[in-house]
């Protein structure tokens, strides 16, 4: 079998710092490309206009700052393969209410390059999982495919940093049905409209 290649289109980094944007890249190519290696392909990622075999698309889409605490973050959309940079620059800490004092902990959660990177590319892998794979959500919050948030008890600033830009795999399971449908190129979650 001759060794093909797998684009990955990332579109939008523009909108992030330098050192955010190369993050983003360096983690995608670090948790992506032995995948797709497995598959028998090779991986070549591009930031520009190119589109590719899979496309990401970083949306600087602000959530409504009036919203201190969303109940429900938009983070990234499978259908459109999109990741929202708004969304993850929005996340706050928001736990439960101290009794003491009656407030809550509202700081920022991705306050620096390296945290708002890793978020960002947690969430396009998600993406490419559903999208590749048609991959199911998971319950363990190191695997990609975990959703939801954590419960307001639980909320810490350090637990916040871990649930969204700590370090996640997939399981071997998902990890075989990814590397089948990189071998086929045959997107299991493509969303095509007949006319």
């Amino acid at each position: 079998m001759s060794e093909t290649m797998i684009t990955l289109g990332l579109h939008g980094l523009e909108q992030l710092d330098a050192r955010t944007k190369a993050g983003v890249v360096w983690l995608m190519r670090k948790e992506f490309e032995p995948i797709v290696n497995e598959a028998g392909k090779r991986l070549r990622i591009t930031t520009g206009r190119h589109w590719g075999e899979l496309n990401i698309v970083f949306t600087a889409d602000p959530l409504d700052q009036r919203k201190v605490c969303p109940v429900s973050t938009w983070l990234g959309d499978d259908a459109l393969r999109t990741v929202s940079i708004g969304g993850h620059r929005s996340l706050r800490v928001c736990g439960v209410e101290d009794p003491e004092t009656h407030k809550r902990d509202i700081r920022h959660v991705l306050t620096n390059h390296w945290l708002l990177a890793h978020a960002l590319a947690n969430t396009a892998m998600h993406e490419l999982g559903h999208f590749i794979a048609d991959l199911d959500h998971s319950p363990d919050s190191r695997n990609y495919m975990i959703t939801g948030a954590l419960p307001p008890e639980q909320k810490t600033l350090r637990s916040q940093r871990e649930f969204y830009a700590g370090q996640q795999s997939f399981t071997l399971e998902q990890r075989e049905k990814l590397v089948a449908q990189l071998r086929t190129e045959q997107w299991l979650g493509d969303i095509s409209f007949d006319e």
